[in-house]
């Protein structure tokens, strides 16, 4: 059974695109120009013009997604809009710690020591096998989770899927995972102490970000080697992040 904390959905409608018009003449809405201005990871964001259509913001897909490092294709034939990013990033940490057991390796990693108030986080777990034979273990899902805690003491956790999965890995295989936004989202909704979400989106503006503070993030992994005991690792890190 999983154990949820808390979820949020948040729906950014990437419209009004950046391609010739079409022709749906029976197609139109009514709108009005949005004054506000675009941030994209803490960074101010292309210029152009936002549109406020029923409460929801319209922005130009293909400037907004390059900007942020991703590609856009237009199919015309097909109708058809294709978004993509690349797989991997360049990115070497500040900070990283790690645990193993036997051919199993758990590491946790920052970009960076200390973050911006506001400014997302780049922080990932992996897990590493070591071994010169093929491995199956079974595990819950996720097989890597995190939790956050402050300085004062409150602590968030990924809920885990109480269910079997089988996962294989050969010689020098690793597992990556990317520690979720909702976590933090689920951080700042506890510390808001509130029940009302209409109240929480105006006491939280950036409910993905953490506030300034100091911050520890754990990594861990549970799971069972065919033939062999129950494995638990378990490391952590610390950061900050500044006004």
């Amino acid at each position: 059974m999983k154990k949820t904390v808390w979820g949020a959905a948040l729906a950014l409608l990437l419209a009004f695109l950046s391609f010739p018009t079409l022709g749906f003449s029976s197609d139109f809405v009514k709108a009005h120009l949005f004054p506000v201005q675009l941030t994209l990871n803490g960074k101010p964001g292309p210029l152009f013009p936002i549109l406020n259509y029923e409460g929801s913001a319209y922005i130009p897909i293909r400037a907004t997604i390059e900007q942020m490092g991703g590609k856009v294709a237009f199919d015309e034939d097909k109708m058809e809009i294709a978004v993509s990013y690349p797989a991997t990033a360049n990115i070497k940490s500040e900070v990283s710690s790690i645990e193993h057991a036997g051919d199993f390796h758990l590491l946790l990693h920052s970009k960076n020591n200390v973050y911006k108030e506001g400014e997302p986080l780049m922080i990932w777990g992996t897990l590493m096998y070591t071994g010169e034979e093929v491995a199956e273990i079974g595990h819950g899902d996720p097989l890597i989770f995190f939790t956050i805690k402050d300085g004062e003491g409150t602590i968030v956790g990924q809920p885990i899927d109480d269910i079997l999965i089988k996962t294989m890995f050969a010689p020098h295989n690793e597992q990556r995972t990317v520690l979720p936004a909702d976590l933090v989202v689920a951080y700042n909704w506890k510390k808001a102490g509130m029940t009302d979400n209409a109240e929480y989106a105006r006491h939280v503006k950036i409910p993905w970000a953490l506030p300034a503070g100091e911050y520890t993030i754990g990594v861990a992994s549970q799971f069972q080697q065919t033939g062999k005991e129950q494995t638990s690792l378990f490391t952590e890190i610390q950061i900050t992040v500044e006004k």
